[in-house]
């Protein structure tokens, strides 16, 4: 039995670009303890009788309709990047998502989610949610 060549936590990075030309992509500055990253596509539904029989079943054909991407991560926020991610929160930004030996996504989100919980005799945790805003590029590892 073969075991899967399978990425590890560390190697799915989350970057933000600094909107130069050309644009240099840094981790968004997060310790982070979880990340998810979502790919979803809508379909829409078709329906066509048959012209000589109305009464006959109809099936339904799908069509592809819309995609969307989005990806989240949970961990711990150094103080000095608080404000730089305040600052984005319901902008559009270029982002990356890297993932060693797998490839690259890069394109427009919006970060819709920058949410901090503490609890007394604790540190803050923070919790990110970026939305793709437009069509994303995926350039697959060499």
């Amino acid at each position: 039995m073969t075991q899967p060549n399978v990425s590890k936590f560390s190697e799915l990075v989350i970057k933000q670009g600094d909107g130069a030309s050309p644009e240099v992509f840094t981790k968004v500055g997060i310790a982070m303890v979880s990340r998810s990253w979502n790919q979803t596509a809508s379909t829409t539904t078709v329906t066509t009788p048959d012209q000589d029989d109305e009464d006959a079943v109809v099936y339904e054909q799908k069509i592809p309709s819309t995609q969307t991407a989005s990806a989240s991560g949970k961990g711990k926020i150094d103080k000095s990047k608080v404000a730089n991610m305040q600052a984005k929160l319901g902008v559009t930004a270029n982002y990356e998502l890297d993932e060693t030996g797998v490839g690259t996504w890069k394109g427009p989100f919006i970060l819709t989610q920058f949410n901090r919980t503490g609890e007394r005799a604790n540190t803050w945790d923070v919790d990110i949610t970026l939305e793709a805003a437009d069509n994303l590029t995926f350039t697959p590892s060499a």
